[in-house]
């Protein structure tokens, strides 16, 4: 039984196409020979375009229980493309009584299909319920650092231009997001990861720019000595850091550093549209 909880997170959706498709392999054993012939021939063309690891030996036992079926049932040998081992002879097909086998072995097959596209499936879910586990915790912490500040007495002109960077940061990461969008695959439902990732994005890059904003300064102090004693210069005060009217630069800084998280961001995307395309190769042919 699928509880609430499991359609939240996305995992509903996964057991349910799970229970379609073992109700589909039974409706497809026990299909007519010339529906299942048919539905051999589609499955065919799905291995073809998929990449799944063991898609030559799938194609091989799916040709062979076609050609099985096409003889009981009286029908040209050449309705379902022969695998190379067939047409070489390496591999003749099983006598002409099995018809029982030739049906487990579509069965087989279909099962094969429907569980590469359901890991698929459960993968993009588990990234994108990942990835809202690290929006939350990472919120969470930006909340305290905020309360921190106020509880500290951080003089209003520094609070103001640390908010002005961290608002700088996300709207450069969400220019870069939408750049990125711009080339995603949007044919195939991702369960809601395209969502995550944009609420990720902007939280992220601010933070990325408020750091930039707040570390560059301080290096630049510790590395750049002093002209009158050659020492190390002093680090400015965070007063100083988080003023935009003494430091306008910073603005600069705070939008290059919004970047920063933009190979992260791709790294995410990149392997969302993996799965992505895994489940567009191994679609079922449309009907015509």
């Amino acid at each position: 039984m699928t509880t609430s909880l499991e359609w939240a997170l996305g995992y509903g959706y996964v057991r349910l196409w799970e229970r379609l498709h073992r109700a589909e392999e039974e409706k497809l054993f026990a299909a007519p020979p010339d529906e299942l012939i048919a539905e051999a021939t589609r499955d065919t063309l799905r291995l073809q375009g998929s990449n799944l690891e063991n898609r030559d030996l799938l194609l091989d036992q799916l040709q062979r229980a076609a050609s099985v079926l096409a003889f009981n049932a009286g029908v040209s040998a050449g309705v379902v493309p022969a695998s190379a081992s067939v047409v070489a002879g390496l591999a003749p097909p099983f006598h002409s009584g099995d018809d029982l086998i030739a049906r487990r072995l579509i069965r087989q097959v279909r099962r094969a299909i429907n569980e590469y596209r359901d890991d698929r499936r459960l993968a993009l879910v588990r990234a994108r319920n990942q990835l809202l586990k690290t929006i939350i915790l990472t919120a969470l912490v930006t909340y305290q650092l905020v309360a921190l500040a106020v509880l500290a007495g951080v003089p209003r002109p520094a609070f103001t231009s640390a908010i002005a960077y961290f608002l700088i940061g996300a709207t450069v990461g969400l220019f870069n997001r939408l750049y990125l969008d711009a080339s995603a695959e949007t044919a195939v439902e991702d369960y809601g990861l395209s969502a995550a990732r944009l609420l990720h994005t902007p939280l992220l890059c601010g933070l990325a720019a408020l750091g930039g904003a707040l570390i560059v300064p301080l290096l630049s102090a510790q590395i750049t000595p002093a002209i009158d004693t050659g020492a190390a210069a002093a680090a400015p005060p965070l007063a100083a850091i988080f003023d935009i009217t003494q430091r306008p630069f910073t603005l600069v800084l705070a939008a290059v550093f919004g970047l920063t998280p933009s190979a992260l961001i791709s790294r995410l995307q990149s392997e969302a549209e993996k799965y992505k395309s895994d489940l567009k190769s191994s679609e079922a042919p449309a009907a015509h």
